[in-house]
């Protein structure tokens, strides 16, 4: 795999990076959408970690279209948003499925989430999407700090 990546063009990874970001979410998005009636004990977790996906693709978009014109300023941002994508995901599906390691999975998710709102909160004021996420981060941190002061 790294020899793969090694001989992509840095445009195509990132693209391609950015395209399986949004179809992973893509998928959990339909699963958490049909059973949000089923409520949970973490339902508002879940859902404040979907939000986190849904603001956090717009941002890796933003972040592509964003290289593809030249610019390199959003790169360390792009990173952090690609590994809050990924744990979100993995929250949410936690979450939904009501698992018994919902909190250790809440503190590496707040741990992603502050990393990513402090990078997005330097763009914030130039790019709406840079602000919708980070909004979306402290949402999800005061989200995953409710559940880890309950276990």
């Amino acid at each position: 795999m790294s020899e793969l990546i090694e001989r992509l063009p840095r445009r195509d990874f990132l693209l391609a990076s950015g395209g399986l970001a949004l179809a992973a979410s893509g998928s959990v998005a339909a699963a958490e959408e049909g059973h949000e009636h089923h409520g949970g004990q973490f339902a508002a977790l879940a859902k404040e970690a979907q939000h986190c996906i849904t603001t956090g693709n717009a941002c890796i978009s933003h972040c592509i279209m964003d290289m593809r014109a030249g610019s390199l300023d959003l790169t360390e941002c792009l990173a952090s948003v690609m590994e809050l994508v990924s744990i979100c995901t993995a929250m949410a599906k936690f979450a939904a499925l009501e698992s018994d390691h919902v909190p250790a999975v809440a503190a590496v998710t707040k741990a992603v989430c502050i990393t990513c709102e402090e990078e997005c909160r330097k763009f914030a004021d130039k790019h709406t999407v840079c602000a919708d996420c980070a909004d979306a981060c402290l949402a999800c941190i005061e989200e995953c700090d409710k559940v880890i002061g309950a276990a």
